[in-house]
């Protein structure tokens, strides 16, 4: 079996001219309830979707991100591509085509085998 190919956080650049709101959806380790959460991102402005850690006692657990959607818009769900074992900041776009909001996967900025 291969390292996990999941993505523990993210670089999401806003293109269009008008602020959009994304979410992202976090998977939690050891059964712990899943998490969101909402960004705001400015007309030609970049908002890092962060690492989520849990500790427990002496150990650290990291969650991982499973899907990113554009409120009004387009969504994007794991595995995402060109992800080829655990991920630290990969790399999306939010940009407007025919009047829709629409997401493009980027890829990993870098990788971690941690």
């Amino acid at each position: 079996m291969g390292a996990p190919k999941v993505v523990y956080s993210a670089l999401i650049r806003n293109t269009t001219t008008i602020p959009v709101t994304v979410l992202v959806d976090y998977t939690m380790p050891n059964e712990l309830p899943q998490e969101t959460v909402e960004l705001l991102i400015q007309p030609g402005e970049e908002v890092v979707a962060p690492e989520k850690l849990v500790e427990e006692e002496t150990v650290t657990w990291t969650g991982f991100i499973n899907k990113v959607s554009i409120q009004g818009g387009q969504s994007m769900s794991a595995p995402f591509p060109g992800v080829e074992c655990p991920t630290r900041r990969y790399d999306f776009e939010v940009f407007m085509q025919a009047g829709a909001l629409r997401l493009f996967a980027l890829g990993p900025a870098e990788s971690s085998s941690e």
